[in-house]
Parts: structure tokens; C-alpha cells; sequence
């Protein structure tokens, strides 16, 4: 991939990541609501987690750049640390909690990244080399 490719993606990941942390590390003062439908909107905005690692991870494999196996691991793993992180530093915020479902939520993400781009690649789609074939 041609560097300044590569340093778009990076750039990509990055503010991505960043909008993410952002996004999440808000404080609220907003009142605990309570009642059916207000936990099923809440379960629901949770599962937004999920399409959003997802995400992080393709655009951080995008900015490494190889394809191979270990590359991949690196980028879900990568992804993997800003969700925690993030969720870490909620318990520091107004209004925010820490919430083992939601690293949950985004591990669930990551897992999708991987499983869509293993499919993409038995496709031919991405042109991944896993560790057998090199």
C-alpha cells in the first residue's frame, strides 16, 4: 500500500478512535429514568457497540496495512484496548459506569470484524494471507 494511503488510514483510525473515547467519555447530568421502555432504548443504544468496534477494528487492520494473520490479531486486539480503556475511564466521569456488558458489546464487535473479514477473505475479497498460506 502506498505510504500515503496508509497514512490516510492511520489518520482514519485515529480520529475514529478518538470520536469514540470522546462520544463515550462525556459526562451527563442527565436524570435516571426508569421504566420498560426507557431500558429497552438503553439495551438497544448499548448494542450500537457492536457495529462500532467492528468498525474500529477494520479501520485499524486498514491502517496496518499488512494482511496477514498476526496483523489482524493485532488490530482486534488494539481495538480491543481503547473499549476497555474507555469503559475504565468511565468510572472516572459524571453520570457514566463502568459496565462489563458493554466491554462485552465491544468484544462482540471485534469478534464480527473478524469473522467478516475471514468470510471477505475466503471470497477473495480482501486478499489476506493467513499464516498457512505464506
Amino acid at each position: 500500500m502506498p505510504k500515503s494511503k496508509r497514512t490516510l488510514w492511520v489518520i482514519t483510525s485515529i480520529l475514529y478512535a478518538a470520536a469514540l473515547v470522546y462520544l463515550s467519555l462525556r459526562p451527563t447530568t442527565a436524570p435516571v429514568e426508569t421504566g420498560t421502555m426507557v431500558i429497552i432504548r438503553r439495551w438497544l443504544f448499548n448494542l450500537l457497540h457492536i457495529p462500532a468496534y467492528a468498525l474500529l477494528a477494520g479501520l485499524v487492520l486498514q491502517a496496518i496495512g499488512r494482511r496477514r494473520t498476526h496483523a489482524l490479531l493485532t488490530a482486534c486486539l488494539l481495538a480491543l484496548t481503547v473499549g476497555m480503556l474507555t469503559e475504565l475511564f468511565q468510572f472516572y466521569v459524571q453520570g457514566r459506569y463502568f459496565s462489563v456488558i458493554d466491554i462485552l458489546l465491544n468484544a462482540a464487535g471485534v469478534l464480527l470484524a473478524l469473522v467478516l473479514i475471514h468470510r471477505l477473505k475466503g471470497k477473495g475479497v480482501l486478499g489476506i494471507e493467513t499464516l498457512r498460506t505464506q
